[in-house]
């Protein structure tokens, strides 16, 4: 398998709760250069990000309910929908990891049937 394949096979991330535009700059131009699949950023960098990544061929990502996945699922559902409005094109939803740990089964299973235009 030749490189540029392999590195697509990969998401590259900066979702340091302190990343910098500088940060998020420097992560985009080494996914633009190894060709990785995406670059996942807060979603507060989505459309910083984009304009270093565009025509690269690189997908812009972002994460919803971050750190924890704590949110309900329609809030779950509002970020990943003013995400994609931003300009992500793929979505990493962390799992309610607190309902997970305690065994509140119902309540998981419910965060993973989001609501709106996900449900």
């Amino acid at each position: 398998m030749e490189a540029s394949s392999f590195a697509k096979l990969f998401d590259h991330s900066i979702v340091r709760p302190d990343a910098s535009r500088a940060d998020v700059a420097h992560f985009a131009a080494t996914a633009a250069r190894l060709g990785t699949a995406t670059l996942t950023v807060q979603p507060h960098y989505i459309q910083f990000a984009a304009e270093h990544l565009r025509g690269s061929g690189v997908l812009i990502g972002t994460v919803v309910g971050f750190p924890h996945g704590n949110e309900t699922p329609s809030m779950k559902a509002y970020q990943a929908s003013e995400a994609l409005d931003l300009g992500a094109e793929e979505i990493d939803m962390v799992m309610n990891i607190p309902a997970l740990r305690i065994g509140e089964t119902e309540l998981f299973i419910r965060d993973r049937r989001s609501p709106g235009r996900f449900g």
